[in-house]
């Protein structure tokens, strides 16, 4: 074995070892007394971490379709405090579909990815769990916490599946792996607007086709933004009209 798999058997090993302590703490909050805010904020956010810690170590080994599910669970893991036993569920999917990545040692073809992250379960907000998802993915590219929990709110309302992108050049990557249905990124980001954001996909052949969104809260068009970028403003008829920007790509 060369070194390089040496490290691969290693982490699958790791992996493995870490599902079946996931597992079990999932088997001991499904069904038991409710802990106090505390504990469940102090476990959510260890279990984050553990999952983080994962995805890195994937990443490093090139691991891209494991780094992606465990990208997804640890977003999912977002703001969540007292799991509902709905998102115990969907904990214990994400569980299932790693546990197959460490059984079988083996990773998925790059070109699986898109249709591999649209089986996961999407975040959502507790108190409208009830809504049909529908499947749409939307990737959101808003650093601001208070406006991503808004916008949250209303894809979560509409029934919108989404993930988020701490960083442009995160977002960058994952639309290049996941092949969103679109694209949401606000006017300011970090060292990339909105707009630079806009432009490089718009001239990126694997993402062009993907529609871009631009979230602000200016009247006037950004000059530089591409043509086929629409602009939204945040507004009492925000769903509304993201619905309507849907249907006008074909994809509502």
């Amino acid at each position: 074995m060369d070194y390089e798999a040496e490290l691969r058997a290693e982490f699958y090993d790791e992996l493995e070892q870490a599902l079946d302590e996931i597992e079990g703490q999932l088997l001991g909050a499904s069904g038991s007394a409710p802990a106090s805010s505390t504990e469940n904020k102090g476990g959510m956010r260890a279990l984050a971490r553990d999952i983080d810690l994962l995805r890195y170590k994937g990443r490093s080994l090139e691991l891209t379709a494991v780094d992606t599910v465990l990208y997804r669970f640890h977003d999912y893991l977002h703001d969540v405090e007292a799991p509902s036993e709905a998102q115990l569920s969907d904990f214990q999917t994400f569980v299932e579909v790693l546990r197959d990545f460490a059984e079988q040692r083996e990773d998925h073809a790059p070109a699986s990815i898109p249709e591999l992250v649209r089986s996961l379960p999407s975040r959502y907000i507790a108190d409208v769990d009830d809504v049909m998802s529908l499947l749409v993915e939307i990737l959101v590219v808003v650093p601001q916490r208070t406006a991503l929990r808004w916008l949250e709110r209303e894809l979560t309302a509409c029934g919108y599946r989404f993930f988020g992108a701490r960083t442009s050049f995160d977002a960058i990557d994952l639309a290049v792996r996941m092949k969103p249905d679109m694209i949401m990124v606000s006017g300011l980001i970090d060292e990339l607007s909105g707009v630079d954001l806009a432009c490089a996909f718009n001239a990126m052949p694997t993402t062009r086709k993907i529609p871009v969104c631009l979230l602000t809260s200016d009247d006037e068009r950004p000059a530089d933004l591409p043509e086929d970028t629409l602009v939204l403003k945040k507004s009492a008829n925000f769903g509304e009209h993201f619905a309507d920007a849907l249907e006008s790509y074909g994809i509502a």
